[in-house]
């Protein structure tokens, strides 16, 4: 594989790692790691090759919704108030125009992440060329389409949740 594959490779299993041992790090820890994390993997999953095609080969997607929403439900526990956040998605209309904005919930945005990684991640040490090539054109397709917008969104308010951080450590 290429080093741009080893390194995504790497930051997903940070990240999920993280994710799910979330409850063993305090709060101001795990927000600071997700900072980090989040930018990189953004990156890193830019930087993947285009490989292979649905039609090559396939795999078992398991992470079940009731996994995801046991995550989910976790991380809205840990999280408790601090796992909503404003947002507005609508980017093509002028500011006279903007509709008002909805309710993000970090906990979606880093289960669902989770398990568009953890997916691949659960078949990678174990797969052949083909496989292999199958997992990296999944993990782009999924960013593509659903979780590089998650990355976006929870990154403004893990901004915004360092700097409150930052600011009660004066």
């Amino acid at each position: 594989m290429s080093k741009s594959v080893d390194e995504f490779v790497v930051t997903a299993s940070k990240f999920c790692d993280l994710v799910e041992n979330h409850e063993r790090e305090p709060f101001d820890r795990f927000i600071r790691e997700l900072r980090q994390l989040l930018p990189l993997l953004y990156y890193q999953a830019v930087r993947l090759p285009e490989a292979g095609s649905r039609a090559d080969t396939s795999y078992e997607r398991n992470i079940t919704h009731d996994q995801w929403q046991r995550m989910f439900g976790r991380l809205v526990q840990y999280l408790g108030d601090r796992n909503r956040y404003w947002v507005v998605h609508d980017i093509d209309v002028v500011a006279e125009e903007a509709p008002e904005g909805t309710l993000g919930s970090l906990s979606d945005d880093l289960a669902d992440i989770w398990r568009d990684l953890k997916n691949g991640l659960m078949h990678w040490e174990s797969a052949d060329q083909r496989l292999r090539q199958e997992l990296i054109w999944q993990w782009r397709f999924h960013f593509d389409g659903h979780w590089a917008d998650h990355v976006i969104d929870a990154l403004r308010a893990i901004n915004r949740m360092c700097q409150d951080i930052e600011d009660s450590d004066d």
